[in-house]
């Protein structure tokens, strides 16, 4: 890689870092974890996470009772505002890299007239998104 590819990724990575939105999300995310319900819903949603996908990957289907706690555990997260918070500021900053990724990908020759929002070339343009 060229010294000047490599400068340049450094400068981008340290706009990053600096920016409002990954600000954002590290503050929302204390807040998060520094809030007793919240840190017990995330909690036990990713429990409840894990353990479906145990069953899963044992060629096991899930049960309504079991897809029924998740959606409960779900609703929790959203009504609760610190994990709704954190969840906006993190969708705002993954965003950004989306933009970015695609400003990098329309200088490398991507088709910006495409108009496909599939990242993984599965859209109706043909484009080769991210394979």
């Amino acid at each position: 890689m060229s010294i000047t590819v490599y400068n340049k990724a450094k400068e981008l990575a340290e706009a990053l870092s600096g920016s409002k939105e990954l600000n954002d999300v590290r503050e929302a995310e204390a807040r998060m974890l520094e809030d007793t319900e919240a840190r017990r819903i995330i909690d036990a949603f990713q429990e409840k996470q894990y353990h479906m996908q145990m069953i899963q990957s044992q060629g096991q289907a899930l049960t309504k009772a079991q897809k029924d706690q998740v959606e409960e555990l779900e609703k929790q997260m959203v009504e609760n505002p610190l994990i709704f918070d954190f969840y906006k500021a993190r969708q705002n900053f993954e965003l950004i890299l989306q933009r970015v990724n695609k400003i990098i990908g329309e200088s490398l020759g991507s088709d910006p007239e495409c108009g496909c929002d599939s990242e993984c070339g599965e859209g109706p343009c043909g484009c080769n998104g991210c394979q």
